[in-house]
């Protein structure tokens, strides 16, 4: 008498045919999820705002300021930013150290800058694409650095650890940018991005608050792992 083996269910037959599929992607999926830090200068041109100063026992100062960014002279303009990208998909935190000096002060105002950082912090989600096209959106804070003399008060050092810092305002960015490969997991790319904001920042016996608004080129390398 011939016997037969027992035929195994095509369930079964499926279930091993998937599992082995999935065995098979996880490397390439493992291999989509990497962290990213790119680090890059740049310039900006600022549109015209709005600002106004207040100082204690004065007239208000209001004004459309032209902000230069002088970029290269130090400190030097920069970004870096640390990103987790997975898949075409990515998360990401962003410092721009970004610089401004006014360039149309009144009388009044014998020096007004913000250039140890009008620092652009932002978190960011990222869409990008495989021909090295991306897209950005972000919101944070702007970190300030002031440095003003205003009606021959010259503005003393405060903000964190009196190190002249401060959280002054709300930010936003919306960025597009391309991308290709250099060498092994490195990128070089360009970004241009729009940036808005609001900062009130101290004076001497006062503050100034302004409206920001700019427009940036920005040259980056990026390394993964």
């Amino acid at each position: 008498m011939i016997r037969r083996s027992p035929r195994r269910p095509a369930s079964r037959s499926a279930g091993v045919l998937l599992a082995a599929l999935a065995l098979a992607a996880a490397p390439r999926l493992a291999a989509a999820q990497e962290w990213r830090f790119h680090a890059g200068v740049g310039v900006a041109y600022n549109l015209p705002a709005a600002i106004a100063i207040a100082q204690d026992g004065e007239p208000e100062l209001s004004l459309t300021a032209r902000w230069a960014t002088r970029p290269f002279r130090t400190p030097l303009y920069y970004v870096g930013r640390l990103e987790r990208v997975d898949g075409a998909r990515g998360l990401g935190l962003e410092l721009i150290h970004h610089k401004l000096f006014l360039e149309n002060a009144p009388v009044d105002v014998q020096h007004f800058e913000i250039s140890h950082g009008f620092n652009v912090v932002t978190l960011q989600r990222a869409w990008l694409r495989a021909d090295g096209v991306s897209w950005r959106a972000g919101a944070g804070v702007v970190v300030t650095h002031p440095e003003t003399i205003v009606r021959e008060r010259r503005q003393p050092r405060g903000g964190w650890g009196s190190r002249g810092y401060y959280v002054s305002g709300p930010a936003a960015q919306l960025a597009a940018g391309w991308s290709r490969r250099l060498v092994g997991r490195a990128r070089w790319g360009v970004e241009g991005k729009l940036i808005g904001a609001h900062a009130s920042v101290p004076i001497a016996g006062g503050s100034a608050h302004l409206w920001h608004a700019s427009a940036h080129l920005d040259a980056l390398v990026s390394v993964g792992r």
